[in-house]
């Protein structure tokens, strides 16, 4: 994902730029907080409980496996 904010500028990387959303209670807040974590968390409260479940493709797995793809998955899990 994309940060733009996370670049400095006159507006301080959008810490100088107050927001306010009804979705948030009202809250106020600046946009690069807002962009940061505030749309995300909102976000993730609409993901189903079942989204982390594995899906019911094998050959997804399978295909995973291989010269390519073994070493890189072995290194981050």
């Amino acid at each position: 994902m994309h940060m733009p904010l996370h670049l400095t500028g006159p507006d301080r990387g959008g810490n100088s730029i107050p927001v306010f959303f009804r979705i948030f209670s009202g809250r106020r807040t600046n946009l690069h907080s807002l962009w940061d974590g505030l749309l995300i968390a909102k976000a993730l409260r609409s993901v189903p409980p079942q989204y982390t479940r594995p899906l019911p493709y094998p050959q997804i797995e399978w295909s995973l496996r291989g010269a390519i793809y073994d070493p890189y998955i072995r290194m981050i899990m």
